[in-house]
């Protein structure tokens, strides 16, 4: 089976005369042209680019990223860590403290947390 969706060719798409046959219904137009191809119904203008993925995030997310890494790096010179998961009872949210060899220090609140992920030095 074959998709009758090709790649675009050369640097405006895919002109009339590379179109598949039966997306021309049954007629292939020679079109050897841009013109001859503009009057066949294939558009013919300036090359598009399209910036869909930026070549990088925005600077306020990698300065998120920076504060994120700077308040771990804060949490493992205190030796402890922060973990996040679902209670296996309620299925909510649970917030651990816990020392670097994974034992638990205590529970603590959302709010807590972001207080500790800020620079607040955990108990």
């Amino acid at each position: 089976m074959s998709s009758p969706i090709l790649p675009p060719q050369g640097p405006f798409g895919p002109t009339a005369s590379r179109l598949p046959a039966h997306t021309q219904g049954g007629k292939r137009p020679a079109a050897s042209s841009p013109t001859q191809a503009a009057q066949a119904g294939a558009h013919v203008g300036a090359a598009v680019s399209l910036d869909t993925f930026p070549s990088s995030p925005p600077a306020q997310v990698l300065d998120e990223i920076k504060a994120a890494g700077e308040s771990y790096d804060r949490l493992q010179a205190h030796g402890r860590e922060l973990c996040f998961s679902p209670d296996e009872q309620s299925g909510e949210l649970t917030i651990k403290v816990r020392d670097l060899d994974g034992n638990t220090l205590r529970t603590v609140s959302a709010s807590e947390a972001v207080d500790i992920a800020a620079g607040k030095s955990p108990a």
